[in-house]
């Protein structure tokens, strides 16, 4: 107890069920981790409160206080939705917090709802909760609904690191040099172009008359077994390389 300068047990090793531990004023019980844990306002540094997941530091005009997040204040929708920062999880028939009410990624990161872009500096909740549709979906800059998946995804425009691109496979291909640089991670050429010659334009995509689609060039297939398995695509095995074939590619030869 740092306020009163005095040794305690900690509320974990107190007690061991939810009565007795919520009778203790320095002490709540955490019914997602099922043990006994220390009051999130007895906590009166930073560094103290972000220890405990029930917990988060918030200011207010200027004053810095270890609140309780969210999930742990309020048990109802009623209560929930009468308090700012608060909104009620239909689907987990729980209350949770509004992501955009964090100020630094620690605190945003805590919570499963949100993530950090790190670009702009600000918290978002994640698309795939935040959107139901395609419309709203795509009508978030930060977000792009996967036709493949039925969900709203992260835009990849706003991803900055090969590994989480390459999470999203159906939607987004990660881009080196000397097609980029330095490397990014972009929508596929189907959520790029939805016409024929901006499409044509980017050497990096071709236009599938079939479809009338924009996808990637013949030559981004790495491998003769893709290649091969792809109805517009051949194996040069001269040149150890994926080209289109000959007969979709109207008065040239490849």
């Amino acid at each position: 107890d740092k306020i009163n300068q005095a040794c305690e047990k900690k509320c974990s090793t107190r007690y061991d069920s939810k009565a007795p531990c919520n009778k203790d004023v320095d002490c709540t019980w955490d019914w997602d981790m099922k043990e006994c844990s220390r009051t999130c306002g007895t906590m009166v540094y930073e560094t103290d409160c972000l220890l405990h997941q029930m917990c988060e530091w918030r200011y207010t005009n200027g004053k810095g206080q270890c609140l309780e997040r969210c999930p742990y204040r309020f048990s109802t929708n009623e209560t929930c939705k009468d308090h700012a920062q608060c909104e009620w999880d239909q689907n987990a028939n729980r209350c949770r917090n509004q992501c955009k009410f964090f100020v630094d990624a620690t605190n945003c990161t805590k919570y499963t709802a949100c993530y950090w872009e790190t670009k702009d500096k600000i918290c978002r909740k994640r698309c795939d909760i935040k959107y139901q549709g395609p419309a709203s979906c795509n009508n978030d800059k930060y977000c792009l609904y996967d036709e493949t998946g039925k969900i709203c995804r992260q835009n990849c425009s706003y991803i900055y690191t090969q590994a989480k691109c390459t999470k999203l496979p159906n939607i987004c291909s990660w881009t080196s040099p000397p097609d980029k640089v330095p490397a990014i991670c972009q929508p596929r050429c189907y959520y790029r172009y939805k016409d024929i010659d901006s499409c044509d334009r980017d050497r990096l995509c071709m236009w599938d008359e079939t479809s009338a689609t924009c996808r990637e060039n013949c030559k981004e297939l790495g491998d003769s077994k893709t290649c091969e398995g792809d109805k517009m695509c051949q194996w040069r095995k001269d040149i150890s390389q994926c080209h289109k074939k000959c007969t979709v590619i109207p008065g040239k030869d490849e």
